[in-house]
């Protein structure tokens, strides 16, 4: 019976240990390849749908997303450790805005993801989205209580108040632990764009936010997840930004690791794969937010603290990478 026993025990041992190995690895694919995403790409038949991309037809007046090269990839952000997250293009000082979501702050960086100013928002947790509307006001969007707020960046850098925001309560998923996560603005319109990142994913429309008091019930909001519906190739939207002078729409997707264009009619355009691309470092570990600047170069920003750049293809890059 002992040696019986000693060899269950054994067999037991080696059973937990590779029960134990099992989850770690799973755990790993999970959070650094998104192995679960991919999966749920390949059952749902979503590859089949990135042939509406990058047709030939389409890339008349877009972006081409496939031609864009990264001369600044994953650059630490300097004075920031972790939870970096959203990112905008400030037209009237040719400079990015940044956010981190804890501690809450707002972060002015050059081109080169330099930092160069930092606004504490106090009062003002869980940020993900910022949108810059011109004039110095910037737009601030509060995932987790679905809340918009619209604050005035001071002259020099310092607090900003959250409380004495203005604000707009956008309440369209209650109970829901996944709130809007990118905000994107069109100046010459007046229009902001807000998506919702999973379970489902959306895509929103406000019209009039410039002008318009919320308390007065103004706005116009308008559901474009039609757009989206059954022809993203990706899971999860992380970011959105809107490209001037074409009128298109760039989103950002966290879990598919990609940049997708569409066109003014919200018909699929192109997209750049972050893995397939040859850039120095492959991937984009958490991509959380984006911006495009008027020469068409657009920004990412990722989880913790990191910064890319991405030139088009008229566009030489002056910046060095790592």
């Amino acid at each position: 019976m002992r040696p019986f026993a000693l060899r269950l025990a054994g067999y037991s041992l080696l059973a937990t240990a590779l029960l134990t190995a099992a989850v770690f690895f799973a755990y790993i694919g999970v959070r650094y390849y998104k192995l679960d995403s991919q999966m749920y790409r390949w059952m749902s038949g979503e590859d089949a749908r990135d042939t509406q991309w990058n047709r030939s037809d389409r890339q008349g007046g877009a972006l081409g997303l496939t031609g864009y090269r990264m001369d600044i990839d994953a650059r630490v952000v300097p004075g920031i450790d972790k939870n970096l997250s959203g990112l905008a293009f400030d037209t009237d000082h040719d400079r990015l805005i940044a956010v981190v979501n804890r501690p809450a702050t707002l972060y002015t960086l050059d081109r080169n993801g330099e930092p160069t100013g930092s606004y504490p928002l106090r009062h003002g947790p869980d940020i993900e989205g910022v949108a810059y509307l011109g004039n110095n006001r910037v737009a601030l969007l509060q995932e987790r209580k679905n809340t918009l707020h619209i604050v005035t960046l001071p002259a020099q850098p310092g607090p900003i108040d959250m409380n004495k925001s203005k604000s707009l309560r956008l309440d369209l998923f209650p109970g829901s632990n996944a709130g809007f996560e990118g905000v994107g603005y069109d100046a010459g319109r007046d229009q902001l764009y807000l998506v919702k990142e999973h379970s489902p994913s959306k895509l929103y429309r406000i019209d009039g936010l410039h002008d318009a008091d919320p308390a007065a019930m103004t706005l116009r909001l308008t559901d474009l997840s039609a757009w989206i519906d059954g022809s993203l190739p990706a899971t999860d939207l992380s970011s959105v930004e809107f490209v001037p002078g074409l009128d298109h729409l760039l989103l950002l997707s966290d879990e598919s690791y990609r940049l997708m264009e569409l066109d003014r009619d919200g018909r699929p355009v192109s997209y750049l794969d972050l893995r397939s691309t040859p850039f120095p470092h492959a991937r984009v570990p958490q991509a959380e937010g984006m911006a495009i600047g008027p020469d068409r170069t657009i920004y990412v920003v990722s989880e913790p603290n990191l910064f890319y750049r991405l030139t088009p293809p008229a566009v030489a890059g002056n910046g060095n990478a790592g």
